[in-house]
Formats: structure tokens, sequence, C-alpha cells
């Protein structure tokens, strides 16, 4: 092979390195698109399906009370219609519960909240009032007065125990409900029934993905069959933003290496192997800590004699990678600092707790754990302001810290503090927390007043959890407040 190709290959193979490393990226960053895109579908899914569980408690709650109320009870037995109308209005909602009646024990219509002037219709022939009527609560979708509708029937029982007619609560399946179910998902619902036209929100034109969904469990047998029920879903315009922008990339990065191969033949001997040691270097950026730490030290001293654009590259990255890394030694200190207090905060005693149970299971070493509450705190903040309040929180954290002897000790709330004592038992559990308590009794605090501080305190058994170990030692500073305060309690499993 001739020198020029050779050369000319040289030039080449790093070149198509980084395109290959920039493509790898954008298709990265289009996965992660796609990926983030199907968790926030998943989640919109969830909260319809919340949603729709809410609505079917809520309604089985009402229709309990429709169905119980003494009075109610009382006037399907006397058919007194009077009284039936404006005590199912109480309950009616244009949207969600739209559709009340009540029926005496013959299925004869006494009353309906939505149409006053409409009763003593025979409906016990309708699959739900024949359900209530044979005593069993209906649930599902039925039709009723020409459409379909979500319905829940039951029985209303005298004495719970003599049926003396039935109560139906519910709304039309229309697309104003479907509306309100989905509002704020970004999601459209199309329902299809079996004898009847299909039911779709507006929003469901257009360019979509379609997911089948069960959204209407039915328990009753009488209920109407659905053919299909389906999640509709928006365009993904950023992804085929993204894919349009990643087709794009490729054709006129193939343009422009066509073009630029003619200018690298002559620069390619200088800057061939410092440029391709750089992406080498740059790759391992996907790597581990590891190798995050050791490229900084790289690119701040292993491109110092290359040719001054690679240089001043590595030098940049190195910069930029050195507060990459204070920024994330920073945010990692402040996730697990209590803002006020400069000491472990409840997320990291989390943490902390159950790391240490693991290891005091594992090893049969014991563990307690001591819960504080400074008394009457409540009064400091009302007497001398919530800055004096504030300072009393944080001079007590240090007296804390500086006595806790092998363990952790932080905010666990308000004015409540935990430590965690790994190897200590109950009875040198209870000698800290008596330290504790002197220090903080004796401590010459700012405000002029004495400041005491009660304490709960119990040590891991077999079994245990995070909270219930916790819970142990909470009811241990419960006794300690109820038994005048200032004491440290022992609270034994």
């Amino acid at each position: 092979m001739k020198l020029y190709w050779k050369i000319l290959l040289l030039a080449l193979l790093p070149l198509l390195l980084a395109l290959g490393l920039g493509f790898f990226r954008l298709e990265l960053i289009v996965r992660f698109q796609r990926s983030g895109r199907e968790a926030a579908d998943e989640l919109k899914m969830a909260l319809l399906n919340s949603r729709f569980k809410a609505y079917r408690e809520d309604r089985s709650r009402n229709a309990a009370v429709l169905a119980g109320a003494n009075d109610a009870v009382r006037a399907v037995q006397n058919s007194d219609t009077g009284f039936l109308v404006p005590w199912g209005e109480l309950f009616l909602d244009p949207l969600r519960y739209s559709l009340i009646f009540f029926t005496d024990g013959d299925g004869i219509v006494l009353a309906r909240a939505h149409d006053p002037y409409r009763f003593g219709d025979d409906i016990s022939a309708h699959p739900a009032v024949a359900a209530a009527l044979k005593g069993r609560r209906s649930v599902g979708l039925f039709e009723l007065d020409g459409e379909p509708a979500l319905l829940e029937t039951r029985p209303v029982m005298l004495y719970g125990e003599i049926q003396v007619g039935t109560v139906g609560i519910g709304a039309p399946l229309t697309k104003e409900l479907l509306a309100h179910f989905s509002e704020g998902t970004g999601l459209g619902i199309e329902v299809e029934i079996e004898g009847f036209p299909p039911i779709s929100m507006e929003e469901c034109c257009g360019n979509t993905e379609r997911k089948s969904v069960a959204l209407f469990p039915s328990v009753s047998e009488e209920s109407l069959k659905f053919r299909r029920i389906e999640a509709v879903f928006t365009e993904d315009e950023l992804g085929a933003d993204l894919r349009y922008f990643q087709r794009n990339l490729v054709l006129t990065m193939l343009l422009l290496s066509v073009t630029l191969l003619s200018g690298l033949f002559l620069l390619l001997r200088r800057y061939l192997r410092p440029f391709s040691l750089l992406v080498e270097d740059v790759t391992l950026l996907s790597g581990n800590q590891e190798d995050f730490f050791e490229l900084r030290k790289r690119l701040a001293h292993n491109y110092l004699d290359t040719s001054h654009e690679v240089s001043v590259i590595a030098h940049s990255l190195s910069r930029l990678m050195e507060r990459i890394q204070e920024t994330i030694t920073l945010l990692e200190w402040t996730s697990r600092t209590d803002p006020l207090t400069r000491i472990s905060n409840r997320l990291h005693l989390d943490s902390v707790l159950e790391q240490e149970m693991k290891a005091s299971a594992k090893t049969g070493s014991p563990l307690s754990v001591l819960i504080f509450d400074l008394d009457h705190f409540k009064m400091v903040n009302d007497d001398f302001g919530h800055q004096a309040g504030d300072n009393v929180l944080r001079r007590t954290a240090e007296i804390l810290k500086s006595l806790v002897p092998v363990g952790f000790v932080g905010r666990w709330g308000g004015e409540e503090f935990l430590a965690v004592l790994p190897g200590a038992g109950e009875e040198e559990a209870t000698e800290f927390g008596e330290r504790i308590r002197e220090a903080v009794e004796n401590e010459p605090f700012p405000i002029g007043r004495r400041v005491t501080i009660s304490a709960g305190v119990t040590e891991m058994i077999p079994g245990d959890t995070p909270g219930s170990l916790v819970g142990r030692a909470d009811k241990g500073l419960y006794e300690a407040k109820e038994t005048g305060r200032n004491r440290v309690v022992l609270r034994k499993a």
C-alpha cells in the first residue's frame, strides 16, 4: 500500500473514532429520552388507575351512607319520596354522581334524586337492581336510561337484616367523565362497549400511541362487557426531533469528513497521537469513580508538552472535572447534613440505622438507639423568638456531637435528636443518655434560662426493624415526658 493511502487511513481512523463516540453518545441521549418518556407514561397510567380506584372507593362509601342511614332506611320502608329526594340530592355531583335512585323491595322506583318528578316505574328487571333485590351488592357498567353508566347498587336493610329496598349511585360513562379522570395527565381515553358506539375524548385525535388498559374492573356478572379500553398517548415530539437531528447529523458529518480529509493530511502527524489519546481518556468519563479521579490527573499533567490546542482542551476538561467533583462532594455533604445544626439529617440517619442494624444482626454485637427531645422547646420559641430557639438547637447538637462515644448522632426532626450507638448495650447507652442530659441541664445557654432534655433508650433485639427499634425508643421518650421530663427512660422489648 502506498504511503499516501497509509497516511490517509491513519488520519481517517481517529476521525472515525471521534465520530463514533459522538454518535454513541447521541444514541445514549435518544435512548435516555425514550426511557424517560416511557417512565413518564407509566406514572401517568398509575395516576389514572389511582383516580379510578379512588372514584370506586368514594362511590362505595357514598352508597353505604345512602343505604345505611336510619332515616333513609325508614323512608324507603315507608315509601317517603319527600325525604329520599333531598337525601339523595346531598350526594349528587354533576359529573361524578349524577345518578342516584331508591326502589322499594319490589323494584318500584321511590325517588330519583337527579330527576325528582320521575318515580313509580318498575325497574326490578334491571340487572344491577335485580342483584340488589337478591341481597347482593352489584358494581360495574350497566345500561341505564339508554346509555352506559358506571353504577353501584346495594340492598337497603332494616336493622341490618330485613331488606326493604335498594339504592343505586353512579354516573353515565361520557367523554366529559373520562376527561375528568384524565385531567392533568395529557392522556386520552377511548372506550368501546358491546352494543354502544365508542366513547372517546376529543383529545384522542391525531398522531397518537394507544395502549390497552384495565380501568373499570367489574365485580358483577351482569355488567356490560368492554370490547376495548385504551389510553391514548400524545406523540413524542422531542423524541422525533432527536431522531431527525440524529439522521441529519450523520449525513452532515459524513459530508464534512470527506471535505476535511484533504486538509487533515498535512496536520495528521502533528495532531494524530495527542488527539487519539485525548479521545481515549475522555471515554473514561462513562466509567467508574476511580477512572474519574485518574482521568483528571492525567488531563492535568500528561498533555503539558503537546500541541497548544490539545493542551488547552485537556486543561479545560481537567478544571471542569475538578469543579464537577467539588459540586458532587458538596451535594453529598448537603444531602446528609441538617442545614441548621450541621449534623446528620433524618435521611442520613435512616441509612446509617439500617446499615448498623444489619451489621449488628450479622456479628451479634449489641446496638442501642436513643431519641432525645428538648423539654418545653415551644416556650423557648414563644418567649425568646425562633432565632434564639435555633441557637439552642445548634448548641444542643454540638453537645451531642462532642459527647457521642462511637456512633452516629443527628437531628431526627424539630427539637428531636437521634443517636445510634453500635457496640453499646442498654446500660452503656443509658449512661450516655444521662451524660447528655446532665450536659444540657448544666449548659449556660444565652437565653438565661435552664434548658433540659428528655430521652428514650432501647437496645436492638432479634427481629427488630428500624421502625420498631425507633418506635420503642420513642415510647421511652414519651414515658420520660409523662413522668416529669429531664429524665432518661430505658424501654425494654
